[in-house]
């Protein structure tokens, strides 16, 4: 009887086209000396990486401190958060050198030797050595024939896993009497990619005659709320735009979150990186490296637009939204229009009108 190939008892490796696009190369290229070795010591990886934290990010420096090259495999299950895009991209960007590839995780987990034969299938070769946080790493490895390490097995330099990270960040209100003090302890285990990608952003945009109310504004609502801001001297309509700065600025703005920055909130205006992408009509230079898909994701944001309901119309369309949504993957993106008259001009009156939309934000989530 043929199985079904989308149950977790499939034996195909190429169920739901896993490994058919093969690994992705490192995003830099390995050193010249291993470059030129006749024979190279391989090594694997397979996790959830859901989401992607410094264990993680440990056991793979540690892994290729012994190999020449590191190929990590990724399992996805559909109704996972973060998507299998994004999570491939933290562990590129965090580890330039690998081989990464994603796979539909349609597979029995406790079936090592199953686990074995998948793993020839998909890198077309037999690995040197295979890396482990986990016990099923021994059966694993027995079963491929090669050499298994076990790297921080009992958690002692990290002591975090997958599971307590999910319960932090996706069920908040579990933990909502403790959630300040568990969300930081968290927040310390997860590279900085990660946090920049669960950092709820603010984006501040008013007209054109209030920028400099807005940037000001901006810069106290992050004081106000305890979060950060970043300004970006750039503008889109210069031919020197550079994306690639915006956004590692952004990154380095990310790492200045801390114990004492308790919401984890990013303001930006509207020289904010996320708003130039939406509003550009042509972002042909932004996405053409090989990880286009995952140029930008972020879980949650939140756009302030301060101006007439006419500037509000003509400023973006759901057209223009959907265009990029794909490309940028935003999982919750709120836009709330609060219509500026005379009287809202004092910067008092600006401050308190975002300061309770933020309130609201905070309080009830997107």
């Amino acid at each position: 009887m043929e199985i079904d190939r989308h149950s977790r008892t499939s034996r195909d490796p190429f169920a739901l086209g896993n490994s058919l696009g093969g690994f992705l190369p490192p995003l830099r290229s390995l050193n010249t000396l291993s470059e030129r070795k006749v024979t190279r010591k391989r090594g694997v990886i397979v996790g959830k990486f859901w989401p992607f934290h410094l264990g993680h990010q440990y056991l793979c420096e540690k892994a290729l401190e012994h190999c020449d090259e590191l190929y990590i495999i990724v399992c996805y299950c559909p109704d996972e958060y973060p998507s299998l895009n994004i999570r491939v991209s933290w562990i590129r960007h965090s580890l330039p050198s690998v081989y990464c590839m994603g796979i539909n995780n349609v597979y029995n987990a406790t079936d090592s030797e199953l686990w074995a034969e998948l793993t020839k299938s998909w890198c077309q070769f037999i690995p040197n050595i295979v890396f482990t946080s986990e016990l099923y790493g021994i059966r694993w490895a027995s079963f491929l024939g090669c050499d298994h390490v076990m790297v921080d097995h009992n958690r002692d330099l990290f002591p975090i896993s997958g599971t307590l990270v999910r319960e932090i960040l996706y069920n908040q209100n579990q933990y909502k009497k403790d959630y300040c003090k568990t969300i930081n302890s968290c927040w310390k285990m997860l590279p900085w990619i990660v946090q920049h990608h669960f950092t709820k952003q603010v984006i501040l945009v008013m007209s054109d005659h209030l920028k400099l109310l807005e940037r000001e504004v901006s810069k106290q609502l992050s004081i106000h709320f305890q979060g950060v801001y970043i300004y970006h001297d750039q503008s889109i309509e210069s031919s020197g735009y550079d994306w690639n700065q915006c956004r590692e600025e952004e990154f380095s703005a990310i790492k200045g979150l801390d114990e004492n920055n308790h919401n984890k909130l990013l303001f930006q205006d509207s020289s904010s990186l996320l708003w130039n992408l939406l509003r550009s009509h042509d972002t042909r230079n932004v996405f053409s490296t090989e990880d286009k898909e995952t140029f930008y994701a972020v879980k949650e944001v939140l756009v302030l637009c301060l101006m007439s309901d006419s500037e509000y119309k003509a400023l973006i369309t759901e057209e223009t939204i959907a265009k990029h949504l794909p490309l940028i993957q935003i999982d919750s993106l709120l836009f709330h229009h609060l219509e500026v008259s005379e009287v809202s001009l004092i910067f008092d009156k600006l401050f308190q009108l975002c300061e309770e939309r933020v309130n609201d934000y905070l309080r009830e989530g997107m």
